[in-house]
């Protein structure tokens, strides 16, 4: 499935939201949708991974990189994945490579403050 990447909001806060695989030969698209909606979004940053059935080295690499730069100006980037079955490719994903620890998780929009 090939990567489909759309701005919404919920009660006014804008979300990205990314569905399909999140892979190198569609890495100068999600880059540039990322880094312009950080780039907005520079207090808030929240991507909605829940439709991702999988992430290579780039996607990560490319999630780490933009929250770093969230992170280093004082703003939040949260990452959204109301998949909370932990035999879920992204959970365990997360929990191998510690991301889990170093991002902001949240399962449900209500959870995100």
């Amino acid at each position: 499935m090939a990567i489909t990447i759309k701005t919404k909001k919920h009660n006014g806060i804008p979300i990205l939201a990314v569905s399909g695989r999140l892979i190198s030969v569609d890495s100068e698209k999600f880059q540039k949708k990322l880094e312009s909606f950080c780039k907005k979004n520079p207090e808030k940053s929240i991507i909605d991974i829940s439709e991702v059935n999988f992430i290579d080295s780039f996607g990560l690499g490319t999630l780490v990189h933009h929250h770093t730069q969230i992170e280093k100006t004082g703003g939040k980037f949260t990452i959204l994945n109301s998949n909370t079955d932990p035999n879920t490719y992204i959970q365990r994903l997360f929990s191998m490579t510690g991301l889990n620890r170093i991002f902001k998780i949240a399962n449900s929009l209500n959870s995100i403050s």
